[in-house]
């Protein structure tokens, strides 16, 4: 009986007939189709060349690249802006962006007309389509700002320009008419009872009284009516007789 019996093996050479089983096994049991993968070599355009785990990753798509703002457009006739439309463009080459969030003391103004002055650093990045031209307005005795069809744009209060500033309106003059009842303008013998000081004094009160306004100055010479707002829509005197044939050429 003994005679018959396979000789018994050492233990290690039991072990390295074990592992050699297990690795013959392994082997064949790899999948045709990841035998075909590996066997078919990807085309350079494919996603696979692109991304080696394509199986088991999604493939990322390309970042877009932020849009760089413009320098909004001043183009009607008669109108300005300090710092000018090619000192802002440096600016906005030099610092990017930046150059038109912090602009200080931004002015738009037209010739004969008045002008706006921000207070202290105005983002320019979001005045809204059309630029200055559609947002802001100035006509004999008005400034409007976000008025009209540019209502649509207008910011919250404190952002961009619907913040407080300074307002110029140029060609403000005193009536000869009196400011007065027309019981009040004559006396029995028909002569004027008020005179040009008293007339100048009840005008000055107009001003100072204007709705949502902060009155500064008058100059009676000149026709300079300063004041400031707190925010925008549309300010000023309501000049009955005036002589602003274009009030911005589109009614």
């Amino acid at each position: 009986a003994a005679q018959g019996r396979e000789p018994r093996r050492p233990p290690h050479v039991a072990a390295t007939a074990a592992l050699a089983l297990v690795a013959k096994s392994t082997v064949m049991t790899i999948s045709p189709v990841t035998k075909a993968h590996a066997a078919t070599p990807a085309s350079p355009s494919s996603p696979e060349a692109a991304d080696p785990h394509h199986d088991v990753h999604f493939l990322k798509s390309p970042k877009s690249s932020p849009t760089r703002p413009k320098v909004p457009e001043l183009t009607r006739e008669g109108y300005f802006m300090v710092p000018t439309r090619k000192e802002l463009t440096q600016a906005l080459e030099r610092r990017g962006s930046e150059g038109l969030r912090a602009v200080e003391f931004f002015t738009v103004g037209r010739h004969g007309v008045g002008s706006i002055t921000w207070d202290g650093l105005t983002d320019l990045t979001g005045v809204g389509p059309g630029g200055l031209d559609a947002a802001v307005r100035l006509t004999r005795g008005e400034a409007a700002v976000y008025t009209g069809g540019a209502a649509v744009f207008k910011p919250p209060r404190g952002r961009g320009l619907n913040k407080p500033a300074e307002i110029t309106l140029q060609g403000i003059f005193c009536p000869q008419a009196p400011i007065v009842s027309e019981e009040e303008q004559w006396d029995a013998d028909g002569g004027v009872l008020i005179d040009r000081e008293e007339r100048l004094n009840a005008f000055t009160k107009r001003l100072m009284s204007a709705p949502g306004t902060e009155f500064v100055a008058f100059d009676p010479v000149r026709g300079f009516w300063k004041f400031r707002v707190k925010h925008f829509s549309r300010y000023g005197l309501d000049v009955s007789d005036s002589d602003d044939e274009d009030d911005d050429g589109d009614g």
